[in-house]
């Protein structure tokens, strides 16, 4: 978060998964508004858990549904980035080679399956992985 305030003008935001525990649709609802407006995002967790690293910084690329053909929202997913471009120490549900990805749900999401540092998460995982994440509300008009 400090980089972004050196770097932009614009301000940011620090969201602690912690207080969303009994709201997780709150806190998609973050993600999914910040994805809309393009805005940039970066989680951070102090434990090891799934193969990702502790005290590490994982940038957020989106929040998306995967839904059915009726339309209703089956899963809400967090897509995340390693900076350090491999996702194959990931191990937790969503993960590129995951069973629970139809070809349907591929082309729901921008999902690829290569060793490109970026992964989905479950929202549930997510709020219990993460201990937060940074918005920062740049805009063209800053």
């Amino acid at each position: 978060m400090e980089v972004w305030r050196l770097l932009t003008p614009a301000p940011t935001q620090y969201i602690f998964t912690k207080d969303y525990q009994n709201n997780h649709m709150g806190l998609f609802n973050i993600l999914m508004e910040a994805t809309k407006k393009n805005y940039m995002m970066m989680n951070s967790m102090d434990t090891a858990q799934n193969g990702l690293v502790g005290g590490h910084a994982y940038s957020i690329q989106g929040a998306y549904e995967l839904k059915d053909s009726r339309g209703n929202v089956l899963h809400r997913l967090v897509r995340i980035m390693n900076p350090h471009g491999t996702d194959k120490d990931y191990t937790g549900a969503w993960r590129d080679n995951d069973p629970a990805w139809t070809a349907d749900f591929k082309k729901q999401v921008p999902w690829s399956n290569a060793d490109d540092g970026i992964f989905f998460m479950s929202l549930k995982d997510y709020v219990t992985t993460m201990e937060g994440f940074s918005v920062n509300y740049e805009n063209p008009g800053w």
